[in-house]
């Protein structure tokens, strides 16, 4: 019995989200959302402090909770829950992911003003917070996958591993503050549809989404553009 420490609760969280982008396995999607929603992952949270703890508060012997204040050459935990946070209010839009993401940056603003360089991936959830209140209203940024399958790739799994276009997505494409990647399986919805029968994607900023790629040429050339860059870096 074992105790596990936040960092473990946070790395399993930002890994089943990253096999979800690389999938479109919804079944990953829920058991991260499931577990970031839980009494259990709350009970980390310090309310009172707006900070996440190493430890979970139920244990009468602790006398003192800390909080991980430093990235190091593993990133510390508080910064990866804020990041998972980030991203499952980008997949599920749940406000709770939302506010409490916003509460923990809002209480390291003062040390991350003065010591920012020590805490790397924090600030970049703080600018990734911070593009997305840029909008009127908060919107998650995205890249929406419309997959092409064929009797040669009969699941998505299989096509992202052997479609070009995902390839240069996953591999080449450098997006730090992109949250989520949405698989969507009949290409109808929000009229994101499948081009001239070719695996297509769109980057999004909440509804509001730029042309359709198909080609890795014209996803390279986007993603290093100032206008992305801009709402992704």
């Amino acid at each position: 019995n074992i105790p596990l420490f936040l960092s473990d609760i946070a790395g399993w969280i930002l890994t089943l989200l990253d096999a979800y982008s690389c999938t479109g396995e919804t079944r990953l999607l829920a058991e991260a959302r499931n577990l970031g929603a839980s009494s259990f992952v709350e009970s980390f949270f310090d309310r009172v402090e707006g900070r996440w703890c190493q430890t979970e508060g139920s244990d009468p012997s602790l006398l003192l909770r800390l909080s991980a204040d430093h990235d190091g050459a593993e990133p510390g935990s508080s910064s990866l829950m804020v990041q998972a946070d980030l991203q499952l209010w980008s997949l599920t839009e749940e406000s709770m992911f939302l506010e409490r993401a916003t509460t923990a940056l809002h209480a390291m603003k003062s040390y991350l003003t003065t010591n920012g360089a020590a805490m790397p991936l924090m600030v970049l959830q703080a600018w990734h917070l911070h593009q997305i209140t840029l909008h009127q209203e908060q919107v998650p940024l995205s890249i929406s996958i419309v997959p092409c399958l064929n009797k040669n790739r009969k699941n998505e799994e299989e096509l992202a591993f052997t479609d070009p276009l995902l390839q240069a997505l996953f591999a080449q494409a450098f997006l730090p503050a992109l949250a989520v990647i949405h698989w969507r399986r009949d290409g109808a919805d929000q009229g994101m549809r499948m081009v001239d029968g070719k695996t297509t994607l769109y980057i999004c900023a909440g509804k509001e989404c730029l042309p359709p790629i198909t080609e890795v040429e014209v996803l390279l050339r986007v993603t290093q553009s100032d206008m992305v860059k801009q709402l992704f870096l």
